[in-house]
């Protein structure tokens, strides 16, 4: 079943898959922006908001994200099913955190900012993230993808930092900030799925391109 779902999933086009997707999310920046287009701005589709239209499209993605990863382990008889299975646990884990707001309930009840908090886990993952990095190496587009998501990532999270000032107060560009977090955060699960999906599709060439075995003695 497993390999069926592989062959199924090689068969998905990366960019027909991209084009939608980035609409979607170009739409939600900017109706869902209050400082790109106040007139404009919905509360389903606030960037800032939770347990919304544009909240659950980021979980989305980065269940997507870790559904693949796990395939991926499965797909490549190089890769080691165990670091995909935890990637891919990872990207899970990353989305219930984001429809869920548990760093958020995690901050409230601690009194510790979730950076803190989640120290432990973004070693994990950037461990895990590295030894992907290192399979998917010989592989351009792959690459490519794998590093643009996680400058996303990256960059997303220095802008939360700078969301509120020292005292804990919105700071004057908070509505900016905040735009771009929320929306390089879904550029980069987009990227991180689409790393992954042409990776599948690389592995899976050699087995539909291979030649039907010749008999060992040919009929007549």
């Amino acid at each position: 079943m497993v390999t069926a779902l592989v062959h199924l999933i090689a068969r998905l086009r990366p960019a027909l898959l991209a084009a939608p997707v980035l609409a979607v999310i170009a739409v939600c920046t900017v109706v869902g922006s209050e400082s790109l287009a106040p007139r404009l701005f919905h509360p389903w589709l606030d960037l800032n908001g939770e347990r919304n239209f544009t909240a659950g499209l980021s979980a989305a993605l980065l269940a997507a994200a870790g559904v693949l990863a796990w395939l991926w382990g499965r797909s490549d008889g190089r890769q080691r099913p165990v670091a995909a299975t935890a990637l891919g646990g990872l990207f899970l884990f990353m989305a219930a955190d984001e429809f869920g707001e548990l760093h958020e309930r995690a901050e409230r009840l601690s009194g510790i900012d979730w950076q803190v908090l989640y120290l432990p886990v973004m070693v994990a993952g950037a461990l895990v993230w590295l030894l992907a990095l290192r399979r998917l190496w010989p592989l351009l587009a792959p690459r490519v993808l794998w590093l643009a998501g996680a400058a996303g990532w990256l960059v997303a999270q220095v802008l939360e930092l700078n969301q509120y000032d020292a005292a804990d107060v919105r700071t004057a560009s908070w509505a900016q900030l905040v735009t771009g977090e929320e929306s390089l955060e879904m550029l980069g699960s987009l990227a991180f799925g689409l790393a992954l999906l042409v990776a599948i599709r690389r592995s899976a060439e050699p087995l539909e391109g291979r030649a039907p075995a010749r008999p060992l003695v040919e009929a007549g």
